[in-house]
Formats: structure tokens, C-alpha cells, sequence
């Protein structure tokens, strides 16, 4: 009986602690998105749900949703420093997918409540949830300027560290303010361009400014083409084209590109007679215009494999000739109205 008393005796003991630990781990945290921590001493700060409340009155919609549009989990900490000037420090950590910490922001304030600290702990945290690219460290001063006014002077009150972000795998759309670059070569198979079907190699640069349509610039070196009529005569005919374009519609996540391109492209066509008693070479210069899409996917380490279909409208077409006799004039070969091209590129890209 007494070993008995003993045991309820000391139950009864720890019940007590042990319903403050669990309400401890309660209030740490909310849903899957949110883990809210009050440190000792900020036991009077808001808790889980008053904060989670902050957030959605900046954000203007469910955190929760934001959060899994976003697939981020924030880490919010709040606590008060042993320091006789009442300061108090707070901070977030933005979890990827698979718990990274990609971004972190620290706060302190001076003040006689937590009440200013969790304020601006809650801006930053929808700030993130609204825009994950916001704890990126290279982005943060430009989320200061975009800021308006009256959240510009709250995030600027603020004392922030940010920890390097890691790599982050997903394949959420990138928005389309950021940069991007690519160079890539390959091969290139046209028809209508040249006599019969033309194989050619292609260098292209891509660039994408933040605050413009994504640009192009293309270099091509075709195979010699040979275009024979009667009596074992003809000319070879080489060309060479360069280009100019951008992709006014484009769309791109952390591993794919896709674009709709339209651009101008100058050629030099130089063609050789053979079979004649007098061989004789001309040169001319092309131009036309062209539309098209653009597919490219990233590998591994920055590497990508893009492909490529256009159609082209030459505007000053290639034309040989030549003159069998006095005020006579034979045409050997003349581009058609629409030529077609497709490529397949392996480079490098950077997004």
C-alpha cells in the first residue's frame, strides 16, 4: 500500500510539468507551415495564432495557403535579451521542401513590449510567404525599394542578418524579373533556304535583363550547297547568316524554358559556277525575317540541351544567274518564298 501511495504520490507530482511541456510544444507550432518559438522571458508576446493573424493582415490572404503555394515553412523565433535597455530580438528561417534553411532574417528593437518586434517580424515573414526570393540576400535591397512607403520605413527600422541561401530543388515558376543567360552551339537542318536540304552549325547567345524582353543573337555557317542544270553545269553556292531577335512571350521555371521569338536575319550568299568555258564567282547579300519557339532544358551543373523550330520569309532573296549569250539570262537557282529550319543545341545556361 505505501509503494502504491508513493507511485500516485509522485504522478500527481509531475502531472503538472508535464501539461507545460506539452502545452510548450502546442504553442510551438502551428500547421505545417509555422513553428512559433517564445523564448523564456517573451512569455507575454503573442502566441502562435496571434502572430499567424499578424501575418495574414500584411499578407492580405491565408498564410497557410501562401505558404503552400510557395513551399516554404517559416521558423519564427521571439525572445528578450538580458540587456537593461529592454531589447528585443526575433528572427525567421525560410525552410525549403526538405527542411534546408534557404534564407534568415534577424530583428532587434528597442522596446518596453514585444509588441513592435513581433510587427515586423510578422512584415518580413509575409514578405516572404508573398515573394520567397525575398530572403535571398542579392534580392533584399531591391524588395526594400519596391517597398511602399509606410512598409519601407517598418523593414528599414529593422536590424537584419541574412544567411546565405543553399540550393533550393523545385520546379516553381521563376519569376520573370530575374535574369537569365545561356550560350549554346549545335546543328542546324533548313529547307528552302539552299538548294535541296541544308545542314549547317549555329552559335547562339540568349540573354534575358530584368527589365526587358529576353533578347537574342545567332551566328550560322552552312554547308556548301550544289546546284546542277544540263550539260554537268551549276554553281556551288556558300552561305553564311547572322541574326537579331527577342522573345516577346517566355516562360521558364528552375529547369525549362519555353519562348515564342521573332527576329531579322542578314545573309552572305556566294556562289561559283563550274561546268562553264569562263568560271566565274558572285556575291550577294540576303535578308528576311523569322518566327519561331524555343524548348531548353537545363542537365546538370548549368549545362542545357535546347531545341528549336522557325520559319523564315527571306525579303531580298538569293538568286544565281547566268547569261548564255548577249542580253540572255538563265536562272540556276532562286531561294523559295517560306524556308523552314530546326536545331538542336547543347550549351551552357544560367537562371
Amino acid at each position: 500500500m505505501r509503494l502504491a501511495t508513493a507511485v500516485w504520490t509522485l504522478l500527481y507530482a509531475t502531472l503538472p510539468s508535464a501539461a507545460v511541456v506539452h502545452a510548450d510544444l502546442a504553442e510551438n507550432a502551428t500547421g505545417d507551415w509555422l513553428e512559433w518559438i517564445r523564448a523564456e522571458g517573451a512569455e507575454a508576446c503573442p502566441d502562435a495564432a496571434a502572430f499567424a493573424a499578424k501575418i495574414e493582415e500584411h499578407l492580405g490572404r491565408s498564410p497557410g495557403l501562401a505558404a503552400g503555394e510557395s513551399r516554404r515553412k517559416l521558423v519564427a523565433r521571439i525572445g528578450r535579451e538580458a540587456d537593461p535597455r529592454s531589447r528585443w530580438s526575433a528572427s525567421v528561417d525560410v525552410l525549403d521542401p526538405a527542411g534546408n534553411v534557404v534564407g534568415r532574417r534577424t530583428i532587434a528593437k528597442i522596446s518596453d513590449s514585444c509588441e513592435a518586434v513581433a510587427d515586423a517580424l510578422a512584415l518580413v515573414s509575409a514578405l516572404v510567404l508573398s515573394d520567397p526570393s525575398f530572403a535571398d540576400p542579392q534580392s533584399s535591397a531591391d524588395h526594400a525599394a519596391r517597398l511602399p512607403p509606410a512598409l519601407s520605413s517598418a523593414a528599414a527600422s529593422e536590424t537584419a542578418t541574412i544567411a546565405p541561401p543553399s540550393t533550393v530543388s523545385s520546379e516553381a515558376p521563376v519569376k520573370p524579373g530575374r535574369r537569365a543567360f545561356a550560350i549554346d552551339g549545335g546543328i542546324l537542318v533548313a529547307a528552302g533556304l539552299l538548294p535541296g536540304l541544308a545542314l549547317g552549325g549555329e552559335v547562339r547567345l540568349f540573354a534575358a535583363p530584368a527589365a526587358w524582353p529576353p533578347l537574342f543573337a545567332t551566328f550560322a555557317l552552312w554547308q556548301q550547297a550544289k546546284k546542277s542544270i544540263a550539260d554537268d553545269r551549276g554553281a556551288n553556292l556558300d552561305l553564311w547568316t547572322a541574326g537579331l531577335g527577342t522573345c516577346p512571350v517566355y516562360a521558364r521555371s528552375l529547369s525549362w524554358a519555353l519562348g515564342a521569338c521573332a527576329g531579322g536575319e542578314v545573309g552572305h550568299l556566294r556562289a561559283t559556277g563550274f561546268g562553264f568555258s569562263h568560271t566565274a564567282s558572285e556575291a550577294q547579300w540576303t535578308f528576311g525575317l523569322g518566327a519561331g519557339g524555343l524548348l531548353q532544358r537545363k542537365i546538370v551543373a548549368g549545362f542545357s540541351v535546347a531545341f528549336g523550330l522557325e520559319i523564315m520569309v527571306p525579303l531580298r532573296k538569293g538568286r544565281v544567274a547566268y547569261a548564255p549569250g548577249p542580253n540572255q539570262s538563265l536562272e540556276v537557282w532562286r531561294a523559295s518564298p517560306v524556308a523552314g529550319a530546326g536545331s538542336l543545341r547543347l550549351g551552357y545556361a544560367f537562371w
